[in-house]
């Protein structure tokens, strides 16, 4: 039954809008097309040439000013999963062309995008791919240049010629009555 419509095809020849349509033995159309577009208008929508397509010289012309895209002018993009970012694998889909993208831990390198890998001791994931680790440098504190190191130690500095004056002022003022109330004893 199908061959039959299959051979009846092949052998049917009309005229289009855009020229004398036929089909080749694998039921493809010679001719062309004529691509339309919709573009909403006060009163609904509005159907308007934008461009053709001819087979025999696998041409495609399109106006691409006519067309209008419902972002704010920016073509949309026609694909099912975005790139993933480094240190991500993809999660496949049912579709091919579609995956979820699956954020490894800090200290993964990623294998062929499929599958994360735990760094070795002492080694780091690269901070450009994430595809190998490499040795961590170890970070000496320069006691001299560091300024961190410096306001600590000043701080701690401060501190302590503050306990050591508070000290003194004690001894000092050892046998006052104030003084004395403050230890265990009172004498």
């Amino acid at each position: 039954q199908n061959a039959g419509l299959t051979s009846y095809i092949r052998q049917v020849q009309f005229e289009g809008s855009s020229g004398p349509i036929s089909f080749d033995e694998n039921g493809d159309a010679f001719g062309g097309y004529t691509i339309k577009h919709f573009i909403p208008t006060d009163s609904g929508y509005a159907s308007i040439q934008v461009g053709s397509w001819n087979r025999s010289s696998e041409s495609l012309k399109l106006n691409e000013s006519d067309l209008y895209w419902n972002t704010n002018d920016t073509i949309p993009v026609s694909k099912c999963s975005e790139e993933c970012n480094v240190g991500e694998i993809r999660i496949q889909l049912e579709l091919p062309c579609c995956w979820d993208c699956f954020k490894c831990h800090a200290n993964d390198i990623v294998i062929n995008g499929s599958v994360c890998i735990k760094c070795p001791m002492f080694t780091w994931p690269d901070e450009s791919t994430a595809t190998d680790c490499e040795l961590i440098e170890p970070d000496f504190i320069n006691l001299l240049s560091d300024s961190l190191f410096l306001s600590l130690f000043i701080l701690t500095m401060l501190g302590l010629v503050t306990i050591l004056f508070m000290l003194g002022l004690f001894i000092h003022w050892r046998g006052e009555k104030i003084i004395r109330a403050s230890s265990r004893e009172f004498n």
